[in-house]
C-alpha cells in the first residue's frame, strides 16, 4: 500500500510521465523546504513573478490552481496559468510567497524521509532510462548538503512549469474555492 507521499509522487508521474530524477528531487526538496530556497529579494521575487505572468507559455493539459506536494497539504504548488485566467491579484501572490519564503522551514530529516519513500518507487514513476539514476542522484545531492536544482531540460521543454511554492495556510479563502 503507497504512503502518502508515494501517492502524490504516483500521480505527479501520471501528469508528468517524462519527468526526470531532477524533478522529483526538486519535488521532495519543494515539499520540505518551500520556497525558502527560491527566495533572493522581494524586489527580485517581484520581476520575476511579473515577467513569468507576462510570457506564460500555453500548455496542452489542465492544471489545478492549487495541488499539494506534501503529505498534509500544508504547502503547495500554486500554479500561474490558471491564476492569471482567474485574475487574481499577483501582488497578493507575491505576498504570500515572501512570507512563506520567510517564515517557514524544513528539515533535513523529512527530506530524507521523503527521498527514501521514493526509491521503492522509481520503475514505476520514471521513464524507463532515468530509473536505475534516482538513487545515484539522491546520494549525490545529500552529499552536496541537499541543494536547491531546476528543473530537468525535459521537464521544462514539455510541462513548461510555472508556479510558486507557498504555504496554503496564508492562502486567502476565497482561493480556495478553486481547488
Amino acid at each position: 500500500m503507497p504512503t502518502p507521499f508515494q501517492l502524490i509522487l504516483i500521480g505527479q508521474a501520471s501528469r508528468f510521465p517524462l519527468w526526470q530524477v531532477e524533478d522529483i528531487y526538486k519535488l521532495i526538496f519543494q515539499a520540505v523546504q518551500g520556497s525558502e530556497h527560491a527566495m533572493i529579494n522581494p524586489e527580485y521575487a517581484r520581476t520575476w513573478l511579473e515577467q513569468e505572468l507576462a510570457f506564460l507559455t500555453p500548455v496542452q493539459f489542465s492544471e489545478p490552481l492549487i495541488e499539494p506536494v506534501n503529505t498534509d497539504g500544508s504547502i503547495v504548488r500554486l500554479n500561474l496559468r490558471p491564476f492569471a485566467r482567474l485574475k487574481l491579484p499577483a501582488d497578493v501572490l507575491l505576498e504570500i510567497y515572501v512570507r512563506t519564503a520567510t517564515e517557514y522551514y524544513g528539515s533535513t530529516a523529512r527530506l530524507e524521509y521523503y527521498a527514501a519513500q521514493t526509491l521503492p518507487l522509481a520503475g514505476k514513476i520514471l521513464p524507463e532510462a532515468e530509473a536505475g539514476n534516482l538513487e545515484i542522484f539522491l546520494a549525490e545531492m545529500k552529499e552536496k548538503g541537499y541543494p536547491s536544482v531546476h528543473h530537468s531540460k525535459v521537464y521544462t521543454r514539455e510541462y513548461a512549469p510555472a508556479y510558486r511554492v507557498i504555504l496554503r495556510e496564508f492562502l486567502p479563502r476565497e482561493w480556495l474555492e478553486f481547488e
